[in-house]
């Protein structure tokens, strides 16, 4: 996908919350629809946040009208945020539950329940000036409040199904495909004996910053000197390889030397000549596309 393509694909999609035609994408774009989906994963995380810096604002406004009745849904379209995100910052806006972590409620929307005790206002010091006597909620509070907790529970059981953003689901397969594609990284690698250090050995050797694998001895790929390789599982846009240049690349580069990144799901073509002690690929490549050094017999 070039830049224009991407940048016609940007235009294209929807408000988060709707779910994009990737297929119409597509043929339209003639763009793999593997690797729009993995575009649009990436844009739409990306906005998500842009947008939560503008709607944080807006949240203690946002919540009461959920309180009043607006769907979780509705909300989350009107500031362009996942539904996740919402519920999240909404709990932040509940005082009974400040001691929940909004991804354990988010992977467990029954520990709500345990909310729905009858809230204590303070206590007061008895006439005697002994026991205190603890006052509670009127009871139409109470069962404003036992609602208020049903409705948000069932809202974000659907708001997991819905959200593939920033759900807990969604923070589970990018995960899991991470890892599962820095394991394909090390496969490839040793296949085409190749040594190198992983990135936990790299760690306990002190190094901070690491790529997922340091090789051994540089190697030529695509006739590139190449000391370091970084798996990524997603696609690589030109925004989000040159956030990724500022914070990770560059550290790399001067430690270990040039290297190369993997976007398995494809990238941007301009990315290929960014930089020019960066490769950039979309696979590992092919056993003939690789010079190693060999070993020399050394002679008397």
């Amino acid at each position: 996908m070039n830049a224009g393509q991407y940048t016609e694909f940007e235009r294209l999609l929807p408000p988060l919350g709707l779910v994009p035609d990737l297929e119409t994408f597509s043929r339209r774009l003639r763009v793999p629809y593997d690797v729009l989906s993995a575009a649009y994963a990436q844009a739409a995380q990306q906005q998500s946040w842009e947008n939560h810096l503008k709607a944080k604002p807006k949240l203690p406004g946002l919540f009461d009208r959920y309180k009043a009745g607006e769907s979780l849904a509705a909300l989350a379209c009107s500031v362009q945020l996942p539904q996740c995100l919402l519920v999240r910052r909404f709990l932040e806006l509940i005082p009974e539950a400040q001691g929940l972590k909004g991804t354990h409620v988010l992977r467990n929307p029954k520990l709500l329940e345990s909310l729905v005790q009858p809230p204590l206002l303070g206590a007061e010091q008895a006439a005697d000036g002994h026991e205190p006597v603890l006052q509670q909620d009127p009871p139409q509070q109470q069962a404003g409040f036992k609602a208020l907790m049903s409705r948000l529970q069932a809202d974000i059981v659907e708001a997991s199904k819905q959200d593939t953003i920033s759900s807990p689901q969604a923070d589970l397969m990018r995960s899991v495909t991470g890892q599962e594609y820095e394991a394909l990284l090390s496969v490839k690698l040793r296949c085409a004996g190749i040594a190198f250090f992983t990135e936990d050995k790299l760690r306990e050797e002190g190094f901070f910053k690491t790529p997922d694998v340091k090789l051994e001895v540089p190697v030529l790929m695509h006739g590139q000197i190449v000391t370091w390789i970084d798996s990524k599982a997603m696609f690589g846009s030109e925004r989000y390889h040159m956030q990724q240049q500022d914070s990770q690349y560059a550290k790399y580069l001067n430690r270990f030397g040039p290297g190369a990144v993997i976007y398995w799901f494809g990238y941007c073509a301009e990315l290929a000549g960014m930089n020019s002690n960066i490769l950039v690929l979309d696979n590992f490549p092919y056993q003939s596309d690789i010079v190693q050094l060999r070993q020399l017999a050394l002679s008397d």
